[in-house]
């Protein structure tokens, strides 16, 4: 079961964000959501060329599944410094990416950026990525404290993301059980409400399209002012 929303938001013209769904004749599901950056047009277009992208990707190779999610954010990455170079109104755009390929029991994510994979199990929400941004950084530098980075100016300045250059996307595994739930999110949605909860939403939700539709309406209440998409996959 696979829901996806996405939202403008009160105050931007335009959505940047982009959510993609596919599926492969081997079972192999694949949810992608990506933010754009770099302000109008290049982060729409940045977004958008990504998820068009992965309407015409093969699929992962067989047992490559990481090796072949990588290939596939270098090539956009390189892809989208060399559309932004050929014209002057799309300098500097770029694009965060969370990709989820799904087989059998085992869920394999790639991700660069500040969007976000959350894993719900019996109650519980964790978050899988880790944000790539210039206060994390700084955090691991030493420079910035837990608490500063909560308020610091540089939670919103991305370290890495597909058109910034020198990418090194987080690459990991989820091992999953029946009922649980993926959960792939916008800054616009996770960065305004608090983790406790989405976890209550998504225990009480009946269906994937209930839990990305109160997600949005809990945004929108909590003075949401960017672009909010949601995709959850709950594994049967």
């Amino acid at each position: 079961m696979i829901s996806a929303q996405t939202d403008i938001g009160p105050v931007r013209r335009t959505n940047q964000d982009r959510y993609g769904l596919r599926s492969f004749p081997d079972g192999t599901v694949i949810m992608g959501l990506a933010d754009g950056l770099g302000g109008e047009p290049g982060g729409e277009m940045a977004a958008r060329h990504v998820m068009e992208s992965l309407e015409n990707w093969p699929g992962p190779k067989d047992k490559n599944t990481d090796a072949s999610l990588m290939d596939f954010f270098i090539r956009m990455d390189r892809e989208i410094v060399a559309m932004a170079a050929k014209k002057e109104a799309l300098s500097g755009m770029a694009t965060t990416l969370i990709l989820v390929a799904v087989k059998g029991r085992q869920a394999v994510f790639a991700h660069s950026g500040d969007s976000r994979l959350y894993h719900y199990r019996a109650g519980n929400l964790t978050q899988i990525t880790q944000d790539q941004t210039l206060a994390r950084f700084l955090m691991v530098e030493g420079e910035l404290s837990g608490d500063e980075a909560q308020s610091h100016y540089s939670r919103n300045v991305p370290d890495q993301c597909l058109g910034c250059r020198d990418l090194t996307p987080e690459i990991g595994e989820i091992r999953l059980e029946t009922g649980d739930i993926l959960v792939l999110m916008s800054d616009g949605v996770h960065g305004v409400v608090e983790k406790e909860m989405m976890a209550e939403v998504l225990k009480k939700a009946d269906t994937c399209d209930h839990a990305a539709d109160q997600l949005l309406r809990l945004a929108l209440a909590a003075g949401g002012k960017d672009n909010m998409t949601v995709v959850l996959g709950k594994f049967r």
